[in-house]
């Protein structure tokens, strides 16, 4: 019976250095008394002779085998990195986004979380603004993202980010991220808090500061009626 290569135990490869030895495996001292010499008695294991059950693997299936099981533990040890959504990308003419491409390396290796405030009007002629985590959208909209930073598409707020609201149905959504924890504070309004160090973003604009080890960065740009990034460092010391 063939079995596919990606379906062999590891525990079994494993076992045996060789096919040889494998195939050694099989044999018993009742088979030796009657065969002239152990590589004798692996040929007739191979050959089927001597293993009856219809699961002995074929040299090139556990050749095959033995290969992916090392392709896939020096990729797993060796992880390639992602290509970059904005790799190569010609974005010349657009602010916003040669600032966000600007930050996607460090914000995938996670020492930067990124939270971009727009307000602009949708495909409907809508007014929407929002909080969007940057980390969070490249994510879990990989091919959103690749559109966006393609020019065949606009990033804009949505229901499933930090926050959204509609201005004309006065609507207002939004969820917590892997990254940050939506915070409604009565003295400093909405706030986030990022989850790996607990340190508040405030995104007021006429807060004294955005908070520790974060910068807020106004976008000038004809694409959007707002744009804001905020960027909080991860890792300082408190």
């Amino acid at each position: 019976m063939s079995v596919a290569s990606s379906e062999l135990d590891p525990a079994l490869l494993d076992r045996f250095d060789s096919y040889e030895a494998y195939l050694q495996s099989f044999v018993t001292e009742a088979d030796l008394r009657y065969l002239p010499d152990a590589e004798t008695a692996r040929r007739v294991v191979e050959l089927g002779y001597l293993h009856g059950d219809g699961e002995l693997l074929r040299r090139e299936e556990w050749e095959a085998g033995k290969a992916a099981l090392a392709a896939r533990r020096e990729a797993e040890a060796n992880p390639r990195p992602k290509a970059l959504l904005s790799a190569g990308r010609d974005l010349s003419g657009h602010p916003l986004l040669r600032a966000l491409a600007e930050r996607e390396l460090p914000v995938r290796r996670g020492s930067l979380a990124t939270i971009v405030f727009l307000r602009d009007r949708s495909a409907k002629g809508q007014e929407v603004s929002g909080y969007i985590d940057l980390g969070q959208r490249l994510a879990a909209d990989e091919a959103g993202m690749a559109a966006v930073f393609a020019l065949q598409a606009r990033l804009l707020p949505q229901p499933t980010d930090l926050s959204c609201f509609n201005w004309a149905t006065n609507r207002l959504t939004g969820c917590g991220s892997a990254n940050f924890e939506v915070i409604t504070d009565p003295d400093i309004g909405l706030a986030f808090k990022n989850r790996r160090n607990r340190k508040l973003i405030v995104v007021d604009p006429e807060a004294a500061s955005p908070g520790d080890y974060t910068t807020r960065t106004e976008v000038a740009t004809d694409e959007y009626e707002q744009a804001v990034i905020f960027d909080h460092v991860i890792g300082r010391r408190t």
